[in-house]
């Protein structure tokens, strides 16, 4: 029996990765998922041995610690009785990892832990960093480490000197399942979805994803009567007043600042030319693989896992000069290669198949923490 571990405050991408991974792995008949209480079980596969619902969240900064111990507890006896050979740990947040190493029964199963961040980028809390230095220790030791892309390992290896002789491992990350939506996919395909937007920017409003700079590659444009049609799609993040700011002076700029559903967002997604990530740092993502699904190329910086997950001309495009003048001129670039018939659908659609098809990849990590 494997036990696999997902714990998160937030309903995020992480999250959304981790339904889409154990609803595709071969032996669901053999899997103990244990799921953030922001999920519902429903969205998990019936065919799964059994899915446990942490209980923790919502009961204040102290209570929410006790509860969590208590809930590992648990887990630890439920491993006991089901006679748990394997545990996989796909999480993003850091408490539940530090009460996990805590419990001798589970520290001696054998452990696969997905690092999602090798370096500590600048979106990150400080906090988090500091309960790292507890937890990598027993993962650089005692564990297989999973990472969503090459360059992670000595990423991870130069942040983290205690990673050197770690046993480490690159798996990209998958489609996102949860994004997928067949009608809406089969629609773009016979041309049934028009064109509303140029380009489409959705995720958190911070500086380390280049909104900013894309607010200015716009103005750039503008000034050379190259102005397009941008949809900004994200309700947090400190640069959100300067996204409403943009919106309310240039009618081009459409701010959605609001939570929006997955389906919705496909809808805009689906009604865009492009999607655009300037991502100034970055580690893995499932941004590029949702793009891809609807036929979007992506315009990318060659940061992170970026660098992998995109084959120039193919599926997106890099930006060379990560300025105002530099990306505006790669934005130019995309969208009239777009007009041109540059990309086409069949192309972007075998691109990310070979890249990135959750059933072969769930598979790997399967294999891997099994055996």
């Amino acid at each position: 029996m494997i036990m696999t571990i997902c714990a998160s405050n937030n309903r995020n991408a992480i999250v959304d990765g981790y339904i889409g991974l154990v609803n595709h792995f071969p032996s669901k008949g053999e899997i103990i998922a244990v799921i953030p209480g922001v999920c519902s079980k429903e969205e998990f596969s019936e065919e799964i041995h059994s899915v446990v619902q942490e209980n923790f969240r919502s009961k204040g900064k102290i209570g929410s610690k006790i509860l969590c111990l208590i809930f590992y507890i648990k887990l630890a006896k439920l491993a006991k009785k089901e006679n748990v050979r394997g545990i996989f740990i796909y999480s993003d947040s850091e408490w539940p990892n530090l009460i996990h190493i805590m419990m001798p029964s589970l520290r001696r199963i054998k452990t696969t832990v997905f690092i999602h961040d090798p370096k500590h980028h600048s979106g990150e809390q400080w906090v988090i960093k500091l309960i790292r230095n507890f937890v990598y220790p027993f993962y650089a030791k005692k564990a297989l480490c999973l990472l969503s892309y090459e360059n992670a390992i000595e990423e991870l290896k130069r942040s983290h000197p205690i990673f050197k002789n770690a046993r480490l491992r690159s798996v990209r990350l998958p489609g996102m399942a949860v994004m997928e939506f067949e009608d809406l996919k089969s629609a773009i395909e016979q041309g049934k979805v028009a064109f509303e937007y140029d380009l489409i920017f959705y995720g958190r409003l911070e500086a380390y994803k280049g909104v900013d700079l894309l607010l200015e590659a716009n103005r750039y444009l503008q000034r050379s009567d190259r102005s397009v049609r941008i949809l900004i799609v994200g309700g947090r993040g400190d640069l959100k007043n300067e996204v409403r700011l943009a919106a309310k002076s240039d009618h081009k700029v459409c701010f959605v600042d609001d939570y929006v559903s997955n389906r919705q967002l496909a809808e805009y997604i689906a009604k865009s030319k492009a999607v655009i990530l300037p991502y100034r740092d970055a580690t893995g993502t499932q941004t590029i693989q949702i793009a891809n699904y609807y036929y979007k190329p992506v315009i990318v910086n060659c940061v992170g896992c970026f660098e992998e997950y995109v084959k120039e001309g193919q599926n997106g495009y890099f930006i060379r000069d990560m300025t105002p003048e530099g990306l505006g001129e790669t934005i130019d670039f995309v969208l009239k290669s777009i007009e041109g018939q540059v990309f086409e659908q069949k192309q972007i659609y075998e691109t990310a198949d070979a890249l990135f098809n959750i059933d072969q990849i769930a598979a790997e990590i399967e294999t891997l923490i099994m055996t």
